[in-house]
């Protein structure tokens, strides 16, 4: 496995609303973030709570995963992957909720 980088210096492009797809019965969560190819998943949280990214091959943040967690809101799961919400400001009303 390679090194963990540190969240706040992935690029994190919002070209589309994004999605959280929750599984109730899993506690766990994928936030879309945009589309692309997964060129590599990096585990960047791995105690009570499990947290793992979908990079493409320019280091374009994906999405993320979260197993552990029955906090489903856009915000906790940023916490929880440790990158800041503001990122996110501009999306943060449009980002759609959806079951598994």
């Amino acid at each position: 496995m390679s090194a963990i980088r540190e969240p706040e210096h992935w690029n994190i492009p919002l070209k589309i609303t994004p999605v959280v797809e929750i599984d109730t019965e899993a506690d766990a969560a994928y936030l879309h973030i945009t589309s692309g190819r997964i060129a590599e998943t990096r585990v960047i949280r791995d105690d009570e709570i499990v947290v793992t990214a979908d990079l493409s091959e320019r280091g374009e943040l994906l999405g993320l995963e979260v197993v552990g967690t029955k906090d489903f809101t856009l915000d906790t799961l940023l916490d929880y992957a440790n990158i800041p919400r503001h990122y996110f400001d501009s999306a943060r009303w449009d980002t759609r909720y959806i079951s598994a």
